[in-house]
């Protein structure tokens, strides 16, 4: 009997060169592995899109595949839980590697909102000047916005206005929990979060490892991933 197909849905990036090794290592397991191209960052995007535009771009992707194993990153993981608490029938297993999701609720973290969607606005309105709007998102230390294109930018403020926090719980699949310690993006706290409200989820952190694991350690999360799958429920 054939192993099913693996789905990775990638971070918050353009740029996927660096999947290779996990890909590879999880191939030579048997397993056929698809890494989606995502709209906006590695797929063409014609329109502001926001998080259930991605959920329902999901099901199109998968929708011949009745019980997928999706492997989701970061913003992927974002994907990934929106996309299984409206489909909670569809998805076997989730693997969720430093994902995305809970907004933080730090008096810091609210200040850096308040204050990246203020130097956006200003940003646009003052000046045209390339150097100068670069300068204004690095203070702001949202270079991923400044990187993005109109439709792409907007995207984003989208997806990161939204606290997927309260679905979290709803989350159905037999999910693991990859986290890098040191990740300084998406915090071990997340994980750990993330692991307490989805019912029989586990967690495993990645010494050493920051906020993506797969890149910088691929045998151990391939471990992890495949000792996940070996165990059908």
């Amino acid at each position: 009997m054939s192993k099913p197909t693996l789905y990775i849905l990638h971070g918050w990036t353009k740029d996927v060169s660096k999947w290779p090794p996990l890909v590879k290592l999880l191939g030579k397991a048997g397993f056929t592995v698809k890494l989606l191209k995502i709209p906006g960052l590695t797929a063409p995007l014609d329109k502001v899109w926001g998080l259930n535009n991605y959920a329902d771009w999901l099901a199109g992707q998968i929708k011949n595949d009745p019980s997928a194993i999706l492997i989701a990153h970061s913003n992927g993981g974002r994907i990934a839980i929106r996309y299984e608490t409206k489909n909670p029938d569809r998805v076997k297993k989730l693997i969720l590697i430093d994902s995305a999701g809970i907004r933080p609720m730090s008096l810091a973290a609210r200040v850096k909102r308040a204050s990246f969607m203020t130097i956006a606005k200003i940003g646009k309105k003052i000046t045209q000047n390339p150097g100068a709007r670069s300068i204004l998102y690095k203070l702001a230390k949202e270079q991923d916005y400044y990187q993005a294109d109109k439709t792409l930018a907007q995207t984003m403020v989208n997806i990161i206005n939204e606290d997927q926090r309260p679905e979290i719980g709803f989350v159905k699949a037999h999910t693991l929990i990859l986290w890098g310690r040191q990740d300084r993006t998406t915090p071990l706290s997340d994980g750990r979060l993330i692991n307490k409200e989805i019912t029989g989820s586990t967690l495993k952190i990645i010494e050493d490892a920051g906020h993506a694991p797969q890149y910088t350690h691929p045998d151990i999360v391939a471990d992890h991933i495949l000792q996940f799958l070996k165990h059908a429920k």
